[in-house]
């Protein structure tokens, strides 16, 4: 949400954008861990 005020309501694009390359990086992190646990319980389970 605050991307998107930053962006389109304040005309801000670069810093919408950098507050959207944050996001995508924190997500890619949360995703890697994830899978990273998800192969270990494969592991164990299989």
């Amino acid at each position: 949400m605050h991307m998107y005020n930053e962006s389109f309501k304040k005309y801000l694009m670069g810093y919408g954008s950098a507050i959207s390359v944050v996001l995508f990086l924190i997500a890619m992190a949360i995703i890697a861990v994830y899978f990273r646990q998800l192969r270990k319980v494969d592991l164990i389970y299989g």
